[in-house]
């Protein structure tokens, strides 16, 4: 229960922070920290990404903190690459669903430790560019439970240059829509997978990570994101490492 408490703290200060991370994180916790299945793990991370993104966006909804351009276009494709890949996500094991998460962590490490200096500011993206953005990303989200938040706030900024308090939580709107997308496909092609998770536990994350994204909101107006965004880096870094590691030694194993 305390690895289920601080998990859910982080997370949700990530979230609330910098608009991604949660589910990165959500996943190889509930696997690793929790003991749920690869596959019960994905299904719970885009429950408990989906709660704790809804409650901030709620929050901010009213504040002028949300670029509802963006959200539009990039949910709405976002959800229907979600629900796709939720349903081919069936016919994927769960060591390959957690080495494609590997590969997507270091590729969002690597982003994060890169220098993104902006210069060419007022350019807005075409429609098409979104869309495009949307599906692919509503694809890694259906896949595995990733709502690749550490992929849209950069693509946020550099794509139609809004601030970036403003774009993490229009992240976490497209990230809503992208996650319960991919949890209802799953509700309704996989009942045997849904009836076998433990949904108490997943209520309890989700109720503890929203407070840890309030936090995360109130600190994000005082500490310095690029700070944060290297630190962050490198633990998703080393997270990503141990996790390749582990799904190909039992992948070797297996065979």
């Amino acid at each position: 229960m305390l690895t289920v408490f601080i998990s859910a703290l982080i997370i949700g200060l990530s979230l609330g922070l910098l608009g991604a991370g949660g589910s990165i994180l959500t996943v190889p916790v509930l696997a690793y920290g929790v003991g749920f299945s690869e596959k019960q793990a994905i299904v719970g991370a885009l429950f408990i990404v989906a709660a704790i993104s809804l409650s901030t966006v709620l929050i901010n909804s009213r504040k002028g903190k949300i670029n509802f351009r963006a959200a539009i276009w990039m949910s709405v494709t976002g959800m229907l690459g979600s629900a796709l890949a939720a349903g081919g996500s069936n016919y994927l094991s769960g060591h390959t669903q957690f080495i494609i998460l590997a590969l997507i962590m270091l590729l969002a490490s690597w982003r994060m430790l890169k220098s993104t200096k902006s210069t060419d500011p007022g350019d807005k993206a075409g429609k098409l560019r979104l869309v495009l953005t949307g599906i692919g990303l509503g694809v890694v989200t259906g896949l595995v439970g990733v709502g690749g938040g550490f992929l849209i706030v950069p693509a946020l900024v550099t794509l139609i240059r809004i601030p970036m308090q403003q774009a993490v939580n229009t992240s976490l709107t497209i990230i809503f829509f992208n996650a319960f997308a991919g949890l209802a496909n799953h509700w309704y092609t996989n009942q045997p997978l849904i009836h076998s998770i433990d949904w108490s536990v997943l209520v309890t994350f989700a109720l503890i990570g929203i407070v840890g994204s309030m936090f995360g909101q109130a600190f994000a107006q005082k500490l310095p994101q690029s700070l944060l965004k290297k630190g962050f880096a490198w633990i998703i870094l080393l997270v990503a490492l141990g996790i390749l590691a582990h799904s190909v030694s039992q992948i070797i194993m297996l065979r």
